[in-house]
């Protein structure tokens, strides 16, 4: 029985994970970093610095706002508009009709 000369891993073979226990693993993985996060990063910031996060939350918020209430309008003129046409459309189909029911 001849051994190779090839290098051998020496890990040990883990079976592939349950999708349900892959997803509990990387749901406390997140949970644990926004803990540390929470942890190491809030406990030193400063009024200052609560101030201009909130700002830019609110502006990101404000701009977003503005932005779906802007193509909300739009879409309510363009629907407004279409309606117009059909009813026109109508009001000409209904002259039509007439005209060939006179004639």
């Amino acid at each position: 029985m001849a051994v190779d000369n090839k290098e051998v891993d020496n890990k040990v073979w883990l079976p592939p994970l349950l999708q349900k226990e892959q997803k509990e693993i990387t749901r406390r993985q997140r949970s644990l970093n926004l803990k540390a996060f929470l942890k190491s990063g809030l406990k030193e910031k400063t009024l200052w610095d609560w101030t201009q996060i909130f700002l830019r939350f609110f502006g990101v918020l404000a701009v977003s706002a503005s932005i779906l209430i802007g193509l909300s309008r739009l879409g309510s003129q363009e629907t407004s508009a279409q309606q117009r046409s059909v009813q026109q459309l109508i009001q000409e189909q209904q002259k039509l009709a007439q005209q060939l029911i006179q004639e």
